[in-house]
């Protein structure tokens, strides 16, 4: 069927030679709308009432946009593959709504981050089916466990997890310091109250308290305690 010309292309065609073309489907007040513009360049599907706008394939709805423009979707968005052949997509999974999934270019979940329903931050390993990160709404932060909270509320800032061994390096220059320091403010020593540092120049330990150096290991295990060069272990 053709409106507006004698040769159509499909089952139904509407056509005008400039400026825009509209169909309407009207149930009451709502009205869905399908134009084509050949001045502006565009064309528009949607609704032209104050409803929402809804997308469906198989009979369920995939897509809502509220007329307020928020969309939302019922399960993924999927993008492009990279030149590695990974896809990112963002869906419903467990342990909550991922914003990102990151598959191999055979479609297999190896990573996600997003929010729980507990409104926690999180970086889930499918590999291992494990929380790998995550940072609660108290704002700890935890390693290898999704529950920093179970730990000594003196400590669980940051929690680092294993069921076997676990650590921390840091690492420094040959002829730079590795340092731990404990402060309670921002002015004069107050950063460094107490700290830890190893120099990796001169191979030794410096412990400080009240901001200042109290002990030394030197690098053939000789200890001072008020003095930086000692003489014996």
């Amino acid at each position: 069927v053709g409106i507006g010309t004698a040769t159509p292309g499909s089952l139904l065609d509407v056509y005008v030679a400039s400026g825009d073309v509209e169909s309407r489907v009207r149930s009451g007040s709502v009205i869905a709308r399908l134009t084509a513009n050949s001045t502006a360049g565009d064309a528009t599907v949607g609704t032209n009432s104050n409803h929402p706008f809804l997308l469906q394939t198989n009979g369920s709805t995939r897509l809502t946009i509220q007329a307020t423009g928020e969309a939302t979707f019922s399960s993924r968005i999927t993008t492009t593959a990279d030149s590695n052949g990974r896809v990112t997509n963002w869906k419903a999974n467990s342990p909550g709504w991922a914003v990102n999934v990151f598959q191999t270019s055979a479609g297999a979940d190896k990573w996600a981050h997003g929010i729980n329903s507990s409104n926690e931050y999180y970086l889930y390993n499918y590999a291992t089916s494990s929380t790998d990160f995550i940072v609660n709404a108290a704002g700890e932060v935890a390693i290898g466990t999704a529950t920093p909270s179970n730990y000594n509320s003196s400590g669980r800032n940051l929690v680092v997890y294993d069921s076997g061994y676990a650590g921390i390096s840091i690492i420094a220059g040959t002829t730079s310091d590795s340092s731990l320091f404990f402060g309670d403010g921002t002015s004069s020593t107050a950063p460094y109250r107490g700290y830890i540092q190893y120099q990796h120049g001169s191979d030794h330990f410096r412990i400080g308290t009240a901001g200042v150096d109290v002990m030394y290991i030197k690098s053939d295990g000789n200890v001072g305690i008020g003095t930086a060069s000692p003489a014996y272990e």
